[in-house]
Parts: structure tokens; C-alpha cells; sequence
């Protein structure tokens, strides 16, 4: 009996050691392989901009030519060459759709019906990239922030990033629910922040403090935002 009871003791200490390295060790190889599919991402992007004068994606919700995907997503599946698009689409830390249809969470993908079925998708889209929204929208004196073609972009933006929604088209409130997402603000990885592709073509990490503070959405974003880190729960700094 008293054989037994050290058995037990033995196994709950090497579950209490071997657990968290395996929890973080799935964590970090989901990061990677997010990091993975935006890089594939950004350089789908960077493709299309190069066939486009420059010129980012269409802000173009309903476009039936985009018979393989809806939104940004089908202007890009082109230029990803590659059998298994689907998965590029999707970070692995949220990699089914919302059943729903609609707004995805940490864990959960955004999806909408497209083709027939529910297409999903872990990442969204910073709408100040749309190339066309001074047509779509005339007037809006928000567009002067609109950068919409890589000459206008005079530092490096993010342009793809894990994401609750489609698309971002304006910096997300603070405080925001950072496990349900409002629109970019999501914390998907390390429980602490986003997976971002910049227009330069590299791809980071960041906490949402950093995110909020430090980077530049727009064409006349001016860092740092301190008044919004301030706002950020210590936990996600």
C-alpha cells in the first residue's frame, strides 16, 4: 500500500513538471506555425501589390469573381500557389470557424458564408491598406489616413495580423475584451498578444500594451500612444 502511495506521489510530481513544459512547448510551436502562415501572407501581399501599380486590395465585399474566397482573402489566394491555401488562413490556436458565421474569438476563427459553405479565417486585414476606400466612401475626412498603396507607406505598417474580423479599419477601443477580440485586439498567443506581417515583410510578436502603444495603423499615425497603453490591463502589457 505504502508502495502504491509513493507511486501516486511520484506521477503527480511528474505531472506537475511535465505538463506546463508540454502546454508550452504546443503553445510555441502554434506561434510558429502562425508566424509561418503569415509570412506566406505578407508575401502573397506584397505579390499582388507588385501586379497592382503598387496598389493594396480592394475594399470590395461582394465581388462574385472571388469564387474560392470572400473579402481580401480571395483577391490574395492567387498569388499563395499552394494546394493547401485553406490552412494558411488559419492560425492554429483558432482554427475553427465560428459556427455561426461572424466575429471569431482567441480560440475561434471569424467565418462567413462564401461559395456554398462557411469560409473561415484567423486573420484579418488593416483596412487603412484598402486601395479604394476614397471611392467607396467619398467625402470621409478619414480617409486622409488611408494609405492604400505601398508609396504611401513611409514606415513599416501592419498589413495582416491574427484578428477577430475580417478587417480593421480604425484602431480598435481600449479597454477592450481581449480574449473575444474587438476586431485586431486579441490575444491569441502567449495569452498576452497578436501575431503581426508588416509591409516590409517581416513578421512580429506583440503584446497588446506594444500593439497599442507603438504601432502605426495609418499613414498619419503618430507613436507613441500612451494614453491607450495606459488603458491596458497589466496582465496584457
Amino acid at each position: 500500500m505504502v508502495e502504491l502511495l509513493v507511486v501516486v506521489a511520484v506521477i503527480g510530481i511528474l505531472a506537475a513538471v511535465i505538463l506546463p513544459a508540454l502546454r508550452k512547448t504546443l503553445t510555441s510551436g502554434q506561434q510558429t506555425a502562425c508566424t509561418g502562415n503569415l509570412r506566406s501572407l505578407i508575401a502573397g501581399w506584397q505579390l499582388y501589390c507588385a501586379d497592382h501599380n503598387g496598389n493594396s486590395f480592394r475594399y470590395d465585399w461582394a465581388n462574385v469573381d472571388y469564387m474560392r474566397y470572400p473579402y481580401w482573402a480571395g483577391q490574395m489566394a492567387q498569388y499563395l500557389g499552394d494546394d493547401n491555401t485553406k490552412k494558411v488562413f488559419l492560425c492554429p490556436t483558432a482554427n475553427k470557424p465560428n459556427p455561426q458565421g461572424g466575429v471569431g474569438s482567441s480560440t475561434q476563427a471569424w467565418s462567413e458564408p462564401h461559395a456554398g459553405e462557411l469560409f473561415a479565417s484567423s486573420y484579418g486585414l488593416n483596412a487603412y491598406w484598402y486601395s479604394n476606400l476614397a471611392e467607396m466612401f467619398p467625402g470621409d475626412p478619414d480617409l486622409v489616413d488611408v494609405i492604400g498603396n505601398v508609396n504611401r507607406a513611409t514606415f513599416p505598417t501592419p498589413v495582416i495580423a491574427d484578428s477577430a474580423w475580417v478587417d480593421n479599419q480604425w484602431m480598435a477601443p481600449v479597454p477592450s475584451d481581449f480574449v473575444k477580440g474587438t476586431r485586431w485586439a486579441i490575444a491569441r498567443h502567449r495569452n498576452k498578444g497578436i501575431n503581426m506581417a508588416f509591409s516590409d515583410g517581416s513578421v512580429r510578436f506583440a503584446t497588446m500594451g506594444e500593439y497599442y502603444r507603438d504601432y502605426r495603423m495609418h499613414a498619419n499615425d503618430v507613436v507613441p500612444h500612451l494614453d491607450r497603453y495606459e488603458k491596458v490591463p497589466p496582465q496584457y502589457r
